[in-house]
């Protein structure tokens, strides 16, 4: 297993760095995930990897691991101290080992075209990076078909949201838009459902039949979905909430909702 040394001068480590910021992941194309967890998902997945980061201490615990990656991708691996893991990395307590990732760009014909189970999720406007990250990996766990962000929602490739994904984002596939009202007439000629999680729903989700095709459509953690978005839903729906409580967290909705459609196909 060859190694390449490397410090904090290091253009590659530098990259990691600069990898941070939003911006600079647009610009390259590129993000970065931390983690044996996350890592494995990603080299079992279609996403190319530009090469990996790892400790002197992970190396010399985890080098089977460690060489079970590098035989799936073939990436040149970096060795830097534990003290410069601590500093690059986005988390509190390092594991040891990152990967930098090309992205992948889909379109959203190209996502429709593939929908098998007619079952998609539109966020409009999530800016928690956890709660993002955690609605990614329950649609993953519900076999969403793809996943469409509106403008205003939180970057996908933020590392806090990757990491909560838990390597659910290399497996559903998802695409950004400045223009929600089109997609979602878009949705609307192909004979989609458009139904939106709203405070004032009419329906809650197991008086529907969500056994035909729909998209759901959760809102930001503050203002919920945007007034374009509720004229052209063709349902609102609620969750029950019998305490007193005035609303539920979007992740936590998120996962009501998607197990009753999962239940519903899966009786059907």
């Amino acid at each position: 297993m060859h190694f390449i040394k490397a410090d904090s001068q290091n253009n590659a480590i530098k990259r990691v760095v600069n990898l941070n910021r939003r911006s600079y992941r647009e610009k390259e194309g590129l993000f970065f995930i931390e983690g044996e967890r996350a890592i494995k998902e990603g080299v079992n997945s279609e996403y190319d990897f530009l090469y990996m980061v790892c400790t002197k201490t992970y190396a010399e615990r985890s080098n089977l691991i460690l060489q079970q990656f590098i035989d799936k991708k073939d990436v040149p691996v970096y060795l830097v101290e534990d003290s410069l893991m601590l500093n690059i990395s986005d988390t509190v307590t390092s594991q040891g080992i990152l990967a930098v990732v090309k992205k992948r760009n889909f379109s959203i014909d190209q996502l429709l075209n593939k929908s098998k189970n007619n079952f998609i999720l539109i966020i409009d406007g999530i800016s928690d990076p956890g709660n993002l990250g955690t609605v990614i990996r329950t649609a993953h766990a519900s076999n969403v078909d793809c996943v469409i962000l509106n403008k205003g929602t939180v970057d996908i490739f933020n590392p806090k949201v990757l990491r909560s994904t838990a390597g659910s984002v290399f497996h559903i596939p998802f695409f950004y838009t400045d223009d929600i009202v089109f997609i979602i007439q878009k949705l609307k000629n192909k004979g989609v459902d458009i139904i939106a999680s709203h405070v004032n729903g009419t329906e809650y989700p197991y008086n529907l039949d969500m056994k035909k095709p729909l998209a759901i459509v959760l809102g930001n953690e503050a203002v919920g979905v945007n007034n374009q978005v509720i004229k052209l839903a063709d349902k609102l729906v609620k969750i029950p909430m019998p305490g007193a409580a005035e609303s539920l967290n979007v992740a936590v909705a998120c996962g009501i909702i998607m197990y009753e459609i999962v239940k519903q196909r899966l009786n059907s």
